[in-house]
């Protein structure tokens, strides 16, 4: 079985394959997958900026009636902050690993999903991502504390599925939705 790392090289490879038509038609099926799924109107939905060919999960700002937030790196902490956004690309800056993340720090207390992105994932509901624990530390953290636990949907292509086994510090996610 492949190390992480190699995991990692060969599925981020794969997906940039994808063309920009391929990425358009795959979110697409995996949003209404999404909704099929789960009940999201007048919830607290964090997103993520999708970068590097990962599904467009920001479709659903104009189909579903949410609070969003996206993710926020602060001082290096490994735990993320989830900054409140409207949907408006100009309210945004360019953060660490120049990934956009809302200019206005309103973060959320409590949220009931969290949309997480995907390297690879496995049948078991664990991802892999790129390697910083920004998600794993973020996610147990939230396990850790909150009362009221947000429900973590991963989202990605198919071709994502892989073989690995998870390590002791990966977080189980309650979903992976694929095309």
């Amino acid at each position: 079985m492949e190390n992480k790392e190699a995991i990692r090289k060969t599925y981020i490879f794969q997906r940039n394959k994808l063309s920009a038509s391929e990425i358009e038609k795959k979110s697409v099926n995996i949003l209404e997958k999404v909704l099929q799924q789960f009940s999201l109107e007048n919830k607290k939905v964090a997103l993520y900026f999708p970068v590097k060919n990962e599904v467009n999960i920001l479709r659903l700002l104009s189909l579903v009636n949410a609070e969003f937030y996206l993710p926020v790196i602060q001082n290096n902490n490994k735990v993320l902050k989830f900054a409140k956004w409207n949907g408006k690309e100009d309210e945004l800056k360019k953060g660490q690993y120049n990934i956009l993340e809302p200019i206005k720090e309103e973060f959320a207390e409590n949220l009931d999903y969290i949309f997480v992105p995907i390297v690879a994932f496995n049948n078991e509901n664990y991802r892999i991502g790129y390697g910083k624990g920004y998600y794993d530390t973020t996610l147990e953290y939230f396990h850790k504390i909150l009362e009221n636990k947000p429900k973590l949907i991963g989202v990605a292509y198919k071709e994502q599925l892989s073989d690995f086994k998870e390590e002791r510090h990966d977080c189980k996610l309650d979903a992976i939705i694929t095309d």
